[in-house]
């Protein structure tokens, strides 16, 4: 893979991690296997204006996968050294893609001049909070305001289904549980037919994700968030926007709860 991409092995294993984090891939001994079908490209191929095209662009992949497998914690400091020697790039390199990043409120600069991985406070979390319910909200309403195109009902369809074996297998793990949690959460943003809402509300999923992953989060709270899912497919099916407003609301109260309990263990520990 490596040679073909034209890129160092260590950043194959970088991505690898990162799909294996998502739930795509798993490892078995010392090869990857495949567990779920890999998203589909866009039709016409991969557009490389969005894909990795520098030595800049595949160090905030690397970043980016290492909070969202797990491999970062709140708080932990960034050694830009290290990073370099570990993807064979300079530290300008890291310390440009550090830069760029910092806008997703992931990664700050402290003012002894290293970077660090956030540690998201209640004051944060509120902010984000607000944000998410009124981009979802207004995403659930305008699918019922006009159908949604069929790759995305196809979608929504399929979403449905992995949840309900995700919730009759009883050896699901945290992460296949997240990673069907938050597509779900992504596909009712693309639902809205608003090309601005996923690529704006990115950042609020990266951070969320960053959350679940922590040893904090207990599995039984991923089932119930699975559960509220299926109410709110139901009220999609049935055309009942009240339904599924409401069911989405308390969906969204209850995860709150449970992410602002998981940010307050992460910073206590």
């Amino acid at each position: 893979i490596a040679a073909r991409a034209g890129v160092g092995r260590t950043v194959v294993r970088g991505l690898l991690r990162h799909l294996g984090g998502r739930g795509f891939i798993a490892r078995r001994g010392r090869k990857w296997v495949l567990k779920r079908p890999l998203p589909a490209p866009p039709e016409g191929g991969i557009d490389r204006a969005h894909g990795p095209r520098s030595k800049k662009d595949l160090v905030k992949e690397h970043l980016l996968a290492g909070l969202t497998g797990g491999g970062l914690q709140a708080g932990q400091r960034i050694v830009e050294l290290a990073v370099a020697r570990e993807l064979g790039v300079s530290t300008a390199v890291v310390r440009e893609a550090l830069l760029e990043l910092r806008p997703l409120g992931a990664f700050v600069k402290k003012e002894s001049r290293h970077w660090q991985v956030a540690s998201v406070d209640d004051k944060q979390l509120e902010a984000l909070r607000e944000f998410r319910e009124m981009v979802e909200v207004f995403a659930l309403r305008r699918l019922f305001d006009r159908p949604p195109c069929p790759l995305v009902t196809a979608s929504l369809a399929r979403n449905r289904r992995r949840t309900e074996e995700l919730l009759a297998n009883r050896r699901a793990t945290i992460r296949e549980i997240l990673a069907v949690d938050l597509e779900f959460h992504r596909l009712l943003l693309e639902a809205s037919g608003n090309p601005l809402l996923p690529e704006r509300a990115g950042f609020i999923y990266l951070i969320i994700e960053f959350q679940l992953v922590s040893p904090h989060f207990r599995i039984e709270r991923g089932r119930f968030g699975l559960r509220q899912h299926l109410r709110i497919h139901r009220s999609l099916e049935k055309g009942r926007p009240d339904l599924a407003e409401s069911a989405l609301l308390r969906h969204l109260q209850a995860a709150d709860q449970s992410i602002c309990a998981i940010a307050r263990r992460m910073r206590h520990n």
